[in-house]
């Protein structure tokens, strides 16, 4: 995995740039005797059941919760 990130985002330097990350490229290393295309739907089928890529593509609901001990 490999993330491209504009630090002057969070850092406040630079208030029209991004907070998080802009890009997300994943790189897959096969070392197989199966087709380009046998590889390829492997991937799919990993991606397509993957918890964290669906949590980055499908964003979820946020909530904040704060507990004081006063």
């Amino acid at each position: 995995m490999e993330g491209e990130l504009d630090t002057d985002g969070f850092t406040g330097r630079n208030k029209n740039a991004k907070m998080g990350f802009s890009k997300i490229t994943s790189r897959f290393y096969v070392k197989a005797d199966n087709t380009e295309q046998e590889i390829r739907d492997f991937i799919a089928f990993v991606e397509s059941n993957c918890p964290v890529l669906d949590t980055l593509v499908n964003t979820p609901e946020f909530v904040t919760e704060i507990y004081s001990n006063k």
